[in-house]
């Protein structure tokens, strides 16, 4: 930029500056949730997009993987599903959930950044929008500014009063960083923007989220079929997830539940590649995990 200037005695002065704009590169911008095997939910099938809803629960310190480009297929076919497999490993989701304070931290992997940062905390598995449950980001629990976390490598929401059982949705567009200019001097950063988490109802909360819910699978070991037996005492929908060794769902059911009948679900699992395999059951009271195995060694 050049700058000339006369005063009023016509006298002189110019001067030139230089201004240099330095602005990191970057390249393979992706979608990316957190997934933790033990507590993920993939949206799909509810959802015809990728991603997880994980559950906690009081007095624990979770670690989510930070998975890019998890989703395989295309969204708009039967096929598509989560593959943890696929992902993109770009950080960590620390869980801190202790003394009625929960905090949800991103931690970036080196040569990654975040253009982008969302958190869903709350009794449902998914956020409510206005035409039901959604997983739209913008709906989250807290939505971070994106001037703000361009910059930082560790990033915190919270601490939040909190109390129960919950469920976390971990989102954030990550990319990778391909020329640095240069390097903040601090990159940690934090949201200081609103939201609060929602008092979670008497029903939802009181029951210990293991033990409320418990089912039989049999029989073990299994030839082709398998069957999930199932009698809670209280009013539910009950998800029933196959999943083989990766964390890939192969079967799945969705039930209505009417407290102290006897529920059952027979799976066909005959075209299944692994001899082990695991068991998800899901309630409105919590979640409950089994191994199960084939007879065929073979597989």
């Amino acid at each position: 930029y050049n700058f000339e200037v006369y005063d009023s005695c016509e006298n002189y002065a110019f001067t030139k500056v230089k201004y240099q704009r330095e602005i990191n590169i970057l390249e393979e911008c992706e979608t990316a949730f957190g997934f933790n095997k033990e507590l993920a939910t993939c949206f799909i099938p509810d959802f015809s997009r990728w991603g997880w809803t994980n559950m906690v629960e009081e007095d624990n310190s979770y670690t989510l993987d930070l998975l890019a480009g998890a989703g395989q297929g295309n969204a708009n076919a039967e096929d598509f599903f989560c593959d943890a497999n696929k992902g993109t490993d770009v950080g960590d989701v620390i869980i801190d959930y202790f003394d009625g304070m929960i905090t949800v931290t991103y931690i970036l992997a080196d040569d990654y950044e975040m253009t982008e940062a969302h958190v869903y905390i709350g009794c449902e598995m998914y956020p409510e929008g206005n035409n039901g449950p959604t997983v739209a980001p913008g709906q989250y629990t807290f939505v971070a500014d994106e001037s703000m976390v361009g910059d930082a490598c560790i990033y915190t929401f919270g601490p939040f009063e909190a109390s129960g059982p919950l469920y976390v949705i971990a989102h954030a567009v990550t990319c990778e960083v391909i020329c640095e200019c240069s390097k903040p001097d601090s990159c940690v950063g934090e949201y200081t923007g609103d939201g609060v988490i929602e008092v979670c109802p008497d029903e939802f909360a009181a029951p210990d989220a293991i033990s409320g819910v418990d089912f039989k699978a049999y029989p073990v070991p299994f030839d082709n079929k398998v069957n999930i037996q199932y009698n809670f005492d209280y009013d539910t929908d009950v998800k029933i997830e196959i999943m083989d060794i990766k964390g890939i769902i192969i079967e799945d059911a969705h039930v209505p539940y009417t407290t102290k009948a006897a529920g059952q679900v027979e799976f066909d699992l005959s075209r299944a590649k692994d001899q082990m395999l695991f068991v998800r059951v899901k309630t409105n009271r919590g979640i409950e995990m089994k191994q199960i195995i084939s007879s065929n060694n073979k597989r």
